[in-house]
């Protein structure tokens, strides 16, 4: 579909800082870190995500490692009696 290939000025506008915002609270600064990054925001905008909230919480979620839908408990620290 040709309505596919071009994204409008304001959802490419959305589209980059979702990616900025993403790489720079990651430290993601290597040109080709932050492409990766920019190929996965179009494929979720591609396949129907269009939140912006929507699109960094998958990005979270990719980033994350396998098993680790919540971070580990935290444990108590006891002091010494």
């Amino acid at each position: 579909m040709e309505e596919d290939r071009f994204l409008d000025p304001s959802a490419l506008s959305m589209l980059s800082r979702v990616m900025a915002q993403h790489c720079d609270s990651h430290g993601i600064a290597q040109p080709e870190a932050r492409e990766s990054v920019a190929l996965s925001v179009l494929a979720f905008y591609r396949a129907g995500v269009r939140g912006q909230r929507d699109l960094l919480r998958l990005l979270e979620e990719q980033d994350r490692p396998h098993g680790m839908d919540k971070p580990p408990p935290v444990k108590a620290i006891r002091s010494p009696a």
